[in-house]
C-alpha cells in the first residue's frame, strides 16, 4: 500500500496528515505561537498524530496479508489426512479419463488397424512408423511409400515441412496403415533420416523376396515417385496401370549406381527378361540422382536401358535379394 494514498484514502489518518503538515510547515520556519513552549508542544502533538497514523498504515498491511494468506491455510490437509486421501477425494472413482481432443488433422483412417500399441507378435506383417517429421513433404510420402505404409496427404503441399504425423513415430501397425501428414512452411527441426538413409537400412534387413508374376505384372516402385504401380510387361503402349494402396511385402530392395554414361542426362528404363531371354514388350521409366537410382521390385532377370544424344547403352541385370550394386553400362550404337 502507498503511504501517501493511505493518507488520503483513510480517514482515520487525517491526524497524521495534519501532523504532517505542521512538522513541514515548521520546517521552513513557520511558528504558530510566539511562545517557544507552546510551539515545542504543538511540534510533540504533530509527532505524535504522525506516529499513530503510521502505525495505523503498517496494521493496514499486515490485515491486507492476513486476507490473502488465509484461504491458503483453511484450504491445507487436515492433520491426520493424507496427500493420496486427499487427491482421491478431487477425483471420484467412477470417473474416466478423457483422451486428447483431436488436434484437427488426425484421420480415423490412421487408427484402421484397430487401437492401442502392438507388439510384432500381434501383427500379421508389422511396420514400425517412422519419423518423417521434419523431412520435405514430398520426400516423406515417398518414404512412406517405401515402408509399406499408405499414406494421406491431402492438407500438405509438396513444397512444405511435415509439423505432425499421426500415428507417431516408432509405433508399431499393420503393413498397409494409413499415416496422415500435417505440413507447415516452417521447418520445425531437422530431420533424423532422409529417404536414402531409410532405404538402405531397409536394404540391409530384408530377407525375402518373391518372384515377377506369371502373368507378366510387375509391381513397380523407383526414386521420385510416391505410389506403387503394378505394370503390365506383355502390352505396349498405353495403357491403364493399377496403382496399389501399399507396397507389398517381399520385394527387393535395389540401390543401382551406373557406370559409364551420366545417368541425369539419360532416358532410363527397365526391361523384364522373359524365360526365353526376351525383353518385355514393354518398358518402366525411372528416375537417378548422383548417377543411381533406388527400386523396389521382384526377384528376376531384367534388362537396363539408356538412351541420350542419338547413343544406347544397355546392361542386363539379375536380381535375386535386396543389394547395392554398380552397373558398367555398355554401348550398343
Amino acid at each position: 500500500m502507498n503511504f501517501f494514498k493511505f493518507l488520503m484514502d483513510d480517514t482515520s489518518a487525517i491526524g497524521g496528515m495534519i501532523g504532517f503538515i505542521i512538522l513541514v510547515a515548521e520546517g521552513f520556519g513557520f511558528k504558530i505561537s510566539k511562545n517557544k513552549t507552546m510551539n515545542l508542544l504543538i511540534s510533540l502533538f504533530a509527532v505524535g498524530l504522525l506516529a499513530l497514523s503510521v502505525g495505523m498504515y503498517f496494521k493496514d498491511i499486515t490485515d491486507e496479508k492476513e486476507e490473502i494468506l488465509g484461504p491458503v491455510v483453511s484450504s491445507s490437509i487436515p492433520d491426520g489426512a493424507s496427500s493420496e486421501s486427499s487427491a482421491n477425494s478431487e477425483t471420484p472413482k467412477d470417473s474416466t479419463t478423457r483422451e486428447p481432443e483431436s488436434s484437427g488433422w488426425e484421420d480415423s483412417s490412421s487408427s484402421s488397424q484397430g487401437e492401442g500399441v502392438f507388439t510384432k507378435a500381434e501383427l500379421e506383417d508389422p511396420v514400425e512408423i517412422p519419423d518423417i517429421v521434419g523431412m520435405n513433404v514430398y520426400e516423406a510420402r515417398q518414404l512412406l511409400t517405401v515402408a509399406g505404409l499408405q499414406v494421406d496427404s491431402t492438407n500438405t503441399l509438396d513444397d512444405a515441412y511435415v509439423c505432425g504425423q499421426s500415428p507417431e513415430a516408432g509405433e508399431l501397425v499393420e503393413r498397409g496403415t494409413t499415416v496422415v501428414m500435417k505440413s507447415s512452411q516452417e521447418q520445425v527441426k531437422m530431420p533424423q533420416q532422409t529417404l536414402n538413409d531409410y532405404f538402405m537400412s531397409a536394404m540391409k534387413t530384408n530377407e525375402t523376396s518373391v518372384k515377377m508374376d506369371q502373368e507378366g505384372e510387375l509391381v513397380f516402385w523407383s526414386l521420385y515417385t510416391t505410389v506403387v504401380k503394378k505394370y503390365n510387361l506383355n502390352e505396349a503402349g498405353d495403357q491403364e496401370d493399377k496403382n496399389l494402396n501399399y507396397l507389398p511385402k517381399g520385394l527387393c530392395f535395389m540401390k543401382i549406381s551406373f557406370n559409364g554414361v551420366i545417368a541425369s542426362d539419360m532416358q532410363m528404363s527397365i526391361y523384364y527378361l522373359n524365360s526365353d531371354g526376351n525383353e518385355s514388350v514393354r518398358g518402366i521409366g525411372f528416375g537417378t540422382e548422383n548417377n543411381a537410382t533406388l527400386m523396389i521390385l521382384p526377384e528376376g532377370r531384367y534388362m537396363i536401358h539408356a538412351f541420350g544424344n542419338g547413343h544406347q547403352w544397355k546392361k542386363e541385370v539379375t536380381i535375386e535379394r535386396s543389394d547395392n550394386i554398380m552397373l558398367q553400362m555398355e554401348q550398343e550404337y
